[in-house]
């Protein structure tokens, strides 16, 4: 918890400089496909200069056929030319997932385990772009996803079933830009 306050504390500059320029900061919220399945995005930028911004993001989606939510950083490196405003993006956080009875692991006395499918934390490093139409903002963005996830059962697991694992997810979205 201590670190927390630690990164709201030195957060706070760049979100009061974020604050006093509002043309550098920007929420984006739009529809994302993720790995085929279908899924909503919000992301706040504060903008503390004209070409970077950082801020917080969430994510609700699906993954193995169960609810997801990610919860991350953001960083977009940006260079405005005119109405048209590409960036660089990268992204950390936490997946919000748990799958209870993923799999199952039958022991040697007959007994049946059942396995729990966890999030651990994510990366991902993508491109995009804003576009000016009229008055309105739109973006679209491409996102590659590094998800860390994690085995977990009532009971100790064999040593030979490996508990961790990758899995990677191409990310689609489309939105507007406040």
């Amino acid at each position: 918890m201590k670190k927390f306050y630690l990164i709201l504390l030195l957060l706070g500059p760049l979100v009061s400089t974020a604050q006093r320029r509002e043309n550098f900061s920007n929420a984006y919220l739009g529809v994302m496909l993720h790995n085929s399945q279908a899924g909503i995005s919000l992301v706040n930028s504060f903008g503390f200069i004209r070409y970077a911004g950082i801020g917080a993001g969430v994510d609700i989606t699906s993954f193995c056929n169960s609810l997801m939510v990610p919860a991350y950083f953001d960083l977009r490196l940006k260079y405005p030319v005119g109405r048209f405003i590409p960036y660089a993006l990268g992204q950390f956080g936490k997946p919000l997932y748990n799958k209870e009875n993923a799999l199952s692991y039958r022991e040697e006395t007959g007994s049946t385990i059942p396995i729990k499918l966890n999030g651990r934390h994510f990366f991902g490093t993508g491109l995009g772009f804003q576009y000016r139409a009229d008055k309105v903002w739109l973006f679209a963005s491409y996102i590659r996803r590094e998800y860390h996830m994690r085995y977990e059962g009532k009971r100790a697991l064999p040593h030979s079933f490996d508990t961790e694992f990758p899995a990677a997810a191409n990310v689609f979205m489309v939105g507007f830009t406040f």
